[in-house]
């Protein structure tokens, strides 16, 4: 039956395109996971200062320890940190502080901050920034920014090759992996072999 041929054809067209579909989703799903997932391994909880409790350091470098720790951050006003006894600090004048062994540090403006994920000669830090897409409806999204340091004084970088490159430059080992990759290049198995081997290395 020329009609049930037809009909046929069209239920088949259907289920492949909805297979398509399907693998595109699940494709689009683990591209855009994949910057978040490459540090899979760092855990804030082995790249806190392991000598202090809670504190905030200041930009001065003085370091105020305090049972509690609370970050305000209201939509009229300043954000402030709020210690024992109510003592209140402007932002601005905070470089890093740690709660519940978590290490921040301030990146970028004076009220942003980054959670260490790995601690090392190099230190990796990661930030949750919020970004929306016009085509699809204005909807919000979490992206991952890495962000990487040399030593526990050094400035917060943006993870990219360029950076990375100047940062490994004196030790071979490291600075081989990255040398030819992109300036723009930030992930990818070699950038994560780098870091390892820099981080492992005898100073």
């Amino acid at each position: 039956d020329p009609v049930c041929q037809a009909g046929g054809k069209i239920i088949l067209n259907l289920l492949l395109m909805k297979k398509l579909i399907f693998s595109l989703a699940v494709f689009v799903i683990f591209e855009g996971c994949s910057s978040v997932r490459m540090f899979a391994d760092g855990d804030t909880g082995s790249a806190y200062d392991k000598t202090r409790g809670n504190f905030i350091e200041l930009n001065s470098g003085e370091i105020k320890l305090a049972k509690n720790v609370v970050y305000k951050s209201p939509i009229v006003g300043k954000p402030v940190f709020v210690l024992d006894g109510g003592e209140t600090f402007d932002a601005k004048e905070v470089i890093a502080y740690q709660v519940n062994k978590v290490y921040y540090r301030k990146y970028g403006d004076k009220y942003r901050y980054a959670s260490r994920i790995i601690k090392g000669n190099i230190n990796v830090f990661l930030e949750y920034v919020s970004t929306s897409e016009k085509n699809a409806g204005n909807q919000f999204y979490k992206d991952a920014l890495y962000i990487i340091q040399k030593g526990d004084n050094g400035p917060l970088i943006a993870l990219h090759a360029k950076a990375l490159k100047e940062m490994v430059e004196d030790y071979k080992p490291s600075y081989d992996l990255v040398k030819g990759l992109p300036g723009y290049a930030n992930k990818g198995k070699k950038i994560l072999q780098a870091i390892e081997l820099y981080n492992n290395r005898k100073m």
